[in-house]
């Protein structure tokens, strides 16, 4: 079934006849309600954000009521407004097409313009590609909240981009979390765990600075980086033998380091197989991301989501490329 927009005729009709208006605070004033939805006459200085943290607890969700108010510009012009208590379309599919969710997928950084690998983003690029991201209406989610937005139980915002950086090289500590903390930006570091603590990786404390934040959440990229496919000169038996390794060792050291448990996984080189989707399925993962290109829509598969690399060699057009947010489709 097709989800469409409602606006706030809509949901007048579906109010509960003789709900009793209830002052709210200076802000707003709630006139009608059901456990469905509240109508609002709200305060001229409102606008969509305002009301979000006000009814639904962060500013975050003000899309979901600029989703239920369509054609209503919320500059502080005061009337009513309708706040859906519950998603109206979680998963963003409407009769022209659907949401989809690009991932940006980076490794190291540098400070200088010039990079020795295609991997080493420039200080440069990679602060006008935020600024681009934060100018040009993007809203930047975790990785995390993916799981709302593939089990449809919550919307998120139309324009919505994910971070990932892969590995755990020193210089997302040095270069990129300063430009990320700069925006306000989350970001997810997928870490392979015998990396750390080497002479280009980021230290435990490095880590854990960057985890307290609030902004950038630590994951597993397994424990050694190999290919989680099998390889020839490998039994059966040992080819489940290493994969279990690659995802129980780095719980075991990210729980005694930094006393968590992980919940996603990045695919080495974006290799994977039903062995490994089925071993992190049984391990209770939620997500599970693979480096082919791409943007996800809410029927994507959770333990196989697209991302797409950016290289140093990006210029800005080549980066805009990878910023899909809707596929247009007739669904009528």
């Amino acid at each position: 079934m097709l989800f469409l927009k409602k606006g706030l005729p809509a949901v007048l009709g579906v109010l509960l006849i003789g709900a009793c208006a209830t002052s709210h605070n200076p802000e707003s004033r709630v006139v009608l309600k059901n456990r469905d939805f509240l109508v609002v006459d709200a305060n001229t200085s409102a606008n969509f954000e305002t009301l979000a943290r006000q009814y639904l607890g962060s500013k975050h969700h003000a899309h979901v009521i600029e989703d239920a108010n369509r054609g209503i510009t919320r500059s502080g012009a005061g009337g009513l407004v309708s706040i859906p208590l519950k998603p109206l379309n979680a998963t963003s599919v409407y009769s022209d097409g659907y949401q989809v969710v690009p991932i940006l997928c980076y490794h190291q950084f540098v400070e200088g313009v010039k990079s020795k690998s295609a991997m080493q983003v420039s200080a440069r690029a990679f602060g006008e590609q935020m600024a681009y991201l934060s100018q040009n209406g993007y809203q930047v989610i975790p990785f995390s909240r993916l799981s709302e937005f593939l089990d449809g139980t919550r919307s998120i915002p139309p324009k919505s981009v994910v971070i990932t950086i892969d590995d755990g090289y020193k210089s997302v500590y040095e270069t990129a979390f300063p430009i990320l903390r700069k925006y306000g930006f989350p970001a997810t570091l997928f870490l392979y765990t015998d990396f750390v603590g080497g002479g280009a990786a980021l230290s435990w404390s490095q880590i854990r600075e960057m985890q307290d934040s609030g902004l950038v959440d630590m994951e597993s990229h397994s424990r050694t980086h190999s290919s989680l496919v099998r390889k020839q000169d490998e039994s059966l038996a040992e080819y489940k033998t290493r994969i279990s390794e690659e995802i129980s060792v780095p719980e075991q050291v990210v729980k005694q380091r930094m006393n968590r448990q992980l919940q996603h996984y990045a695919y080495p080189f974006g290799d994977t197989s039903a062995l490994v989707v089925d071993s992190l399925q049984a391990r209770s993962y939620s997500l599970a991301a693979t480096v082919q290109r791409g943007s996800n829509a809410a029927f994507a598969p959770p333990l196989l989501l697209k991302r797409n690399m950016i290289y140093a060699g990006d210029d800005m057009r080549a980066f805009t490329r990878q910023l899909k947010v809707f596929n247009r489709v007739n669904l009528q």
